[in-house]
């Protein structure tokens, strides 16, 4: 747990930007393929870390930027600015804590020892 927070994440880029004449910082996080109801609360996730690791930089906005498949060839997006949705965000992470921890430490994901030893065809 870093500061309490047991998520992590990052962002894509964070900048700033006039919305409605007024200068904010913006989170963005950038997806491709189609739009999810999940994308909100994921860059909410990030909101909220964002501003707790950095109290005198907040960011005000998050947006989503969706990449299409052939934004390489030609410019081919979608740019939404998207309202936080704390109370979503904050009930997704108390069914994960739920879910995932032991009197409220995560339990480590232990992967399997690969193996060492092969049987080739008989």
């Amino acid at each position: 747990y870093m500061n309490g927070v047991p998520y992590a994440g990052q962002a894509d880029a964070v900048l700033g930007m006039k919305i409605k004449g007024r200068k904010k910082r913006v989170l963005i996080d950038f997806k491709t393929g189609s739009e999810q109801e999940h994308h909100v609360i994921q860059v909410t996730a990030y909101k909220k870390l964002w501003n707790l690791i950095h109290p005198d930089e907040k960011v005000s906005a998050i947006g989503i930027l969706y990449l299409k498949e052939a934004y390489r060839n030609k410019p081919n997006y979608k740019f939404k600015l998207v309202r936080p949705q704390i109370k979503r965000w904050n009930t997704v992470l108390e069914l994960y804590l739920d879910k995932h921890s032991h009197n409220g430490v995560i339990r480590p994901r232990i992967k399997p020892k690969p193996r060492e030893i092969f049987k080739l065809g008989e």
